[in-house]
């Protein structure tokens, strides 16, 4: 395998749609043509170039099966691997298969550590940090959970929360989005379970740490400002009455991507749903073994993006409207009866 990947990534330069399709058949990986006609508008190609070989060879060695990582699918494997692939490798310096890439807590986690930086190991006992930006607990209690799902999050005293901040080791750092699981295992240890849905955009944790984000704010409408000072006042605080709303949206975002997440796991299967609520189970048994489980981590995963995407948006557009104001205030006042310093 190994030599097959140096053999391919020496030879990109000249990689086109046939020499990937002469390599599979060539090797004689498996037969695609009835399978792909079943199929509408796959998320995932059947892997043809150079690029698209390498990330699929590395989603085999990373413990999928071949069919999984070559051919079209409803689910994008290759790439959600690849990302996974590029957090763990570069955090811990080492080789990424879905069965060492569990996360796990020291400790129990509440809505007290937002704004905190955790500890946690990975399977093999190597440490990060994870700083805790944003924090949101998960009811158990919901309507579209089966009963005996319910109660047995309760028996366990599992809770969850969707969270936003910076994984570090002293190798690497990535602001990411993803998921906290906690329950009592049957030994009467207690498991906190980590899972990485998605990079995202370092802008998110630039907003989400401003300090206006814990200021006290309302929208200021009414009279005219009498001066520069004023303008200046109702721009900063219309800023900060954006962010307070767009980060409880951001919140509400992914606390909503977790349940659906969480729910289509318990739709896959019992077992494994309640494995994944209680964080007693692994990536491999709950998402690396069945199309189901990999569609609800992938479908979490954009999920997560969008959430992200919207909030950093809202962001950027409240940002203008607050350099537009000022640039306006300092035309209507003059810039030498402005303040000084501008945000």
């Amino acid at each position: 395998m190994n030599r097959i990947m140096k053999w391919i990534q020496e030879r990109k330069a000249y990689s086109n749609p046939t020499f990937g399709t002469v390599l599979i058949l060539s090797a004689m990986i498996f037969p695609v043509f009835q399978a792909s006609a079943r199929l509408v508008e796959p998320v995932q190609s059947m892997a043809l170039n150079a690029d698209e070989i390498v990330d699929a060879l590395d989603a085999v060695e990373a413990g999928t099966d071949v069919g999984k990582a070559f051919e079209i699918q409803p689910v994008p494997y290759r790439d959600w691997i690849k990302t996974q692939k590029a957090i763990f490798e570069a955090l811990f310096d080492a080789s990424y298969t879905l069965a060492n890439s569990d996360y796990f807590l020291f400790s129990s986690i509440s809505l007290v550590d937002e704004r905190t930086t955790v500890q946690g190991h990975n399977v093999q006992g190597e440490l990060f940090d994870l700083e805790l930006t944003v924090l949101t607990e998960i009811e158990n209690i919901h309507d579209d959970i089966p009963d005996d799902i319910t109660n047995f999050l309760a028996s366990v005293n599992a809770d969850d929360y969707a969270f936003t901040g910076t994984l570090s080791t002293s190798s690497a750092s990535f602001d990411v989005a993803g998921s906290i699981f906690q329950a009592d295992l049957p030994d009467g240890g207690r498991n906190y379970f980590l899972v990485i849905g998605s990079i995202v955009d370092s802008s998110v944790i630039d907003f989400l740490n401003d300090p206006a984000r814990d200021a006290p704010s309302f929208i200021m409408d009414g009279p005219e400002p009498l001066n520069c000072e004023q303008a200046f006042a109702i721009a900063d605080n219309n800023y900060t009455a954006a962010l307070t709303a767009a980060a409880a949206a951001y919140a509400g975002c992914m606390a909503a991507a977790q349940r659906r997440l969480r729910n289509t796991l318990i739709g896959c299967g019992v077992a494994a749903g309640i494995a994944w609520a209680s964080g007693i189970g692994g990536l491999v048994a709950l998402g690396g073994g069945s199309v189901c489980g990999f569609l609800a981590l992938t479908d979490y995963d954009s999920n997560v993006v969008a959430c992200f995407t919207t909030f950093v948006a809202s962001m950027t557009a409240a940002q203008a409207a607050r350099t537009a104001a000022k640039a306006n205030a300092i035309i209507v006042f003059g810039s030498e009866n402005c303040p000084s310093s501008e945000q």
